[in-house]
């Protein structure tokens, strides 16, 4: 698949789509120097004990620093396809992700994939194949899979 295909897919993912974060963490963490490392601009950063609005409003103290980024896709794009599209966008940031991973400040770094199934799914299969598998791992970044399920807190009538 081509980076144009993805282009077209990019849209604003909602509560029910799958979706995957690329992450670092650290108590210590100063994600400007990750961001001026890679080049790249997160969707999330933030310093630890820093003040934060979370999505219900209240106000809450972070524990840890984090860096994370992540495309928004249409529905459409599933989840073995925007891992293929993450590890070609990375392509060629091996080194400086290898370093980033390296230090101390950075306690965690791990690629967050969430899977969001459908109500009506009997079964939800997830593709990781090899080839993406691979290169996170030649990095030293693992890959966490959370299957969250937001229609179990639908009240049923």
């Amino acid at each position: 698949m081509n980076d144009e295909y993805f282009r077209k897919k990019m849209m604003t993912k909602d509560i029910s789509s799958d979706f995957i974060n690329l992450n670092f963490t650290g108590i210590k963490l100063n994600p400007d120097k990750i961001t001026g490392v890679l080049g790249i601009e997160p969707n999330t950063i933030s310093s630890s004990n820093e003040i934060v609005q979370t999505a219900s409003g209240s106000k809450q103290r972070t524990k840890l620093g984090s860096w994370i980024f992540g495309f928004e896709f249409d529905e459409s794009v599933n989840i073995t396809e925007q891992l293929t599209y993450l590890a070609n966008y990375f392509s060629g940031k091996e080194k400086e992700l290898k370093e980033i991973s390296s230090w101390d400040s950075v306690e965690h770094t791990f690629l967050d994939v969430v899977i969001n199934p459908a109500p009506d799914y009997g079964t939800h299969s997830v593709l990781l194949n090899s080839k993406d598998v691979a290169f996170w791992g030649a990095v030293g970044i693992d890959i966490c899979c959370t299957f969250w399920n937001p229609y179990i807190f639908e009240k049923s009538e």
